[in-house]
């Protein structure tokens, strides 16, 4: 019998691997394409232009995840994940930087959208920053970042504002229900 490991969905970086071990060791362990556990994985999953990749576990075995970037860098070790247990998704496709956000307002959301959002552009009127919570698991986080000034301000879903011609960031954490406002400051 097999159980879903992170409710059966994986996301990790494009291009990259996961490699799959026995918690804490290096000697690889089989997880699987389906519930069924008929198809094994390889013991390195190449992840897909997606992101996305569906791992089952062997029913009552703990794993160690190693997932690399497509330059084969660690970007995330996580040991003891419990076959079985419904975890949060980790959401590994959106580390990094976005694209400059440009002089609007927009709306971003977790597992869709990188971490850390730049916003270089001179803004030519108060724009808001709307976090969707369609999706979202708790430990999901967001860091809204302000270079570009302006006369004008960028209010980050309504838990702070970075002030105009200020150069700033924001951090937030979804926590279950809500977001929350974990920190800011001037850059």
């Amino acid at each position: 019998m097999t159980y879903a490991i992170n409710a059966g969905r994986f996301y990790g970086p494009p291009g990259g691997t996961i490699e799959t071990y026995s918690a804490g060791t290096l000697t690889p362990l089989a997880t699987y394409t389906t519930a069924a556990g008929s198809t094994p994985h390889p013991t390195t999953i190449n992840i897909p232009s997606s992101g996305y990749v569906q791992i089952w576990g062997g029913a009552g075995l703990s794993y160690r995840f190693i997932v690399k970037d497509s330059l084969g860098a660690t970007v995330y070790d996580q040991d003891n994940i419990t076959a079985g247990s419904v975890a949060d998704t980790i959401r590994l496709s959106t580390l990094g930087v976005s694209a400059d956000r440009g002089d609007a307002s927009v709306t971003i959301v977790a597992g869709t959208d990188r971490q850390t959002q730049r916003f270089a552009t001179t803004l030519t009127a108060n724009r808001t920053v709307t976090l969707s919570t369609t999706g979202a698991v708790n430990g999901d986080k967001f860091r809204v970042v302000r270079t570009g000034l302006g006369s004008f301000t960028l209010a980050v879903g309504g838990l702070k504002t970075i002030p105009s011609a200020t150069a700033g960031f924001v951090d937030v954490e979804y926590d279950g229900t809500a977001w929350r406002l974990t920190g800011y400051g001037a850059l």
